[in-house]
C-alpha cells in the first residue's frame, strides 16, 4: 500500500533467555519448532504478495542478556544445540525461498571455532564481520544463495571489535552483500573504497555482492515495474477496520492471567 518491497522480517530469533532486552516482544516465542513454522509461513506469504522476506538476526539472538546496540553479544549454544534450534529455523526459511538474510552483531563461538579450529577466543568476531559464519555456516552449510545484509552498522556491537575504518570494508569482504546504515556517508564510503583499493575487498567479492543485489531486485521484478503508491489507495488499506480488529484480537490473546483477585 505504501510502496515498500522489502520486509525486514521474519524475526526467527528464539526467546530462550527472559533477560534478553530485545527478543521478548519481537519473536514468535521460545519454542524453536513454533519459531521455525512461523518463519516459513511469514516468508512464503510476504513473498507471494511481492515483498522480499529477510530472515534475521543470524546467527540468532535470544541467548545472551545483552543488547547489540550497546555491545557485541553472544549465542553460546554448542553446534549440536544450534543445529537443532536456530539451524533448523534458518534452513526451513531458506528452503521456503527467503530472498534475503540479515546478519547480526552476534558471535557464535562454537561454530566459529569448529570451522576455524585455529581461531583464538579473542579473535572470534560477530556474524557481521565473520567469514566463518557468513561464508561457511550460512552460505555453504545452510545453502543460502540470496542477499546478505548487515544489521545496522551504527550499533556498538559492530564497531567494538575493531575500528570503523577496518570494520566497514571487512563486513563486505567477509560475505555481506549490502551495508545497512552509515554513521557518516562520506566517511564510510571512503573506508569502503580504501578497502577495495587496498585489496581487503577483492574484485570477485565486490562483483558477487553487486550480482546478489541485482538478483534480489530482479526476483521482485523491480526492473519491469516501479511501484508508485497512491495516497488515497494507501489510506483505504493502512489502518482499515480489518487490521484494527486483528490488532485487538492479538492484544486480547496476548494477555496472561498471573493471579486472580476480586
Amino acid at each position: 500500500a505504501v510502496g515498500a518491497n522489502w520486509a525486514f522480517a521474519p524475526i526467527i530469533d528464539i526467546d530462550s533467555n527472559f533477560r534478553n532486552p530485545i527478543t521478548n516482544t519481537r519473536t514468535f516465542g521460545s519454542d524453536a519448532s513454533r519459531v521455525k513454522e512461523m518463519g516459513i509461513a511469514y516468508t512464503r506469504t510476504v513473498q507471494d504478495i511481492g515483498l522480499a522476506a529477510c530472515i534475521k538476526h543470524f546467527p540468532g539472538d535470544g541467548q545472551d542478556e545483552r543488547d547489540q546496540h550497546l555491545v557485541t553479544s553472544i549465542n553460546n549454544m554448542s553446534c549440536e544445540e544450534w543445529d537443532a534450534t536456530y539451524g533448523q529455523a534458518y534452513r526451513a526459511s531458506i528452503e521456503a525461498g527467503a530472498l534475503t538474510c540479515m546478519v547480526g552483531h552476534i558471535m557464535q563461538p562454537a561454530y566459529s571455532k569448529r570451522i576455524n579450529p585455529g581461531l583464538k577466543n579473542e579473535d572470534i568476531l560477530p556474524g557481521t564481520l565473520s567469514k566463518e559464519l557468513m561464508g561457511v555456516l550460512l552460505r555453504e552449510q545452510l545453502g543460502f544463495n540470496g542477499l546478505i545484509v548487515t544489521d545496522a552498522t551504527t550499533m556498538a556491537g559492530f564497531t567494538i571489535p575493531m575500528s570503523r575504518k577496518k570494520a566497514v570494508p571487512l563486513c563486505v569482504a567477509a560475505g555481506a552483500d549490502m551495508f545497512l546504515f552509515a554513521r557518516n556517508l562520506e566517511e564510510d564510503y571512503a573506508y569502503m573504497m580504501d578497502g577495495v583499493h587496498e585489496g581487503v575487498i577483492s574484485e570477485k567479492r565486490l562483483d558477487d555482492a553487486v550480482t546478489r543485489i541485482l538478483a534480489a531486485k530482479a526476483a521482485l521484478k523491480l526492473h519491469k515495474s516501479v511501484c508508485s503508491p497512491n495516497l488515497e489507495n494507501a489510506k483505504r488499506i493502512v489502518g482499515c477496520q480489518e487490521h484494527k480488529d486483528w490488532a485487538l484480537e492479538c492484544a486480547d490473546k496476548a494477555i496472561t492471567l498471573v493471579k486472580e483477585e476480586n
